[in-house]
């Protein structure tokens, strides 16, 4: 394996906010050889910018795509990066020409790692310029969590949402290792701290360990949504255990504000700008007619 490879791998190490039954066809692809570093470098979408700004304009919008599985950095199983989406968001916040920015999300989440720099800067660009989201399909665990913090999230019918919470896999090799006639030792600092060596048994204690972690990361997830959509959910119940919804169960949970297709957010909205075009000429305009009575009904001055 090359130095690039292993540097792509490790980033999928660790905890992820993703969509269980994602993982678990994406592993069984990777074994069967169906897809792996062979897939070469990333690229972006279809249709989608290559230039280095990261996002297509509709007239003042700009697009910002969300798609596959999001990794900290490019990985060579495609999806998206989040500095990448970070470096697009922050170009989009300085360009002049755009006005507003909608998050194009399709997506099943991905690694903790670069999920929670991404949302900050969401919820940051939203300070500076109106942004929405909108899901097509998936936007699920860390795809989610992006998705709100924009100001209004919108999402096709047939759109899968939720999946809130953390998943990790441990596996305990020992037996397999036991039956090779292989006895794998540990040293190391505390119990814990060997966690997850190959051939070695994972213990209750070490699970425990682990879950706190898992538990730690969840309650942040329900942290973020509940404060940026103004809910109260608890992790663990309800919309917050795990499940995904489709877009109607979404909406009468409250973690979407329509049901609808990206066309018609988009013209929502483009329309929003001219509605605020609008006022501002008609304020302007207003403004101007005030000052022109004025001056037409002021006393003549006396000599």
């Amino acid at each position: 394996m090359t130095q690039t490879e292993m540097k792509c791998a490790a980033q999928h190490f660790g905890p992820w906010w993703v969509l269980p039954s994602w993982l678990n066809q994406a592993l069984s692809a990777y074994r069967s050889g169906l897809i792996g570093p062979a897939a070469a470098v990333a690229k972006p979408p279809a249709g989608e910018p290559a230039d280095g700004l990261g996002f297509t304009m509709y007239g003042s919008v700009a697009k910002i795509s969300v798609i596959g599985q999001m990794t900290k950095g490019e990985s060579s199983f495609g999806g998206t990066s989040t500095i990448r989406t970070r470096q697009a968001l922050r170009a989009a916040m300085a360009d002049d020409k755009v006005r507003a920015i909608l998050m194009a999300i399709d997506s099943p989440g991905g690694t903790v790692a670069g999920t929670v720099d991404l949302a900050d800067d969401v919820a940051r660009a939203g300070t500076v310029k109106p942004v929405w989201a909108h899901v097509d399909d998936t936007g699920a665990s860390g795809a989610y969590y992006v998705a709100a913090g924009a100001e209004r999230i919108t999402a096709n019918r047939n759109a899968i949402l939720g999946s809130i919470g953390t998943v990790m896999v441990l596996e305990d090799s020992s037996k397999m290792a036991a039956d090779l006639g292989v006895e794998v030792h540990v040293l190391s600092t505390g119990p814990n701290k060997g966690t997850g060596i190959p051939g070695a048994p994972v213990t209750k204690g070490q699970l425990a360990a682990e879950q706190t972690v898992i538990d730690d990361l969840g309650e942040q997830f329900v942290d973020h949504i509940n404060s940026s959509r103004r809910l109260a959910l608890k992790l663990g119940e309800g919309a917050a255990d795990g499940r995904v919804m489709i877009a109607a169960k979404a909406l009468k949970a409250g973690l979407i504000d329509a049901v609808q297709s990206f066309g018609v957010t988009l013209a929502e909205m483009q329309a929003a700008l001219a509605a605020e075009d609008a006022g501002a000429i008609a304020k302007a305009r207003h403004a101007s007619q005030k000052n022109e009575v004025q001056v037409l009904t002021r006393p003549a001055s006396h000599a």
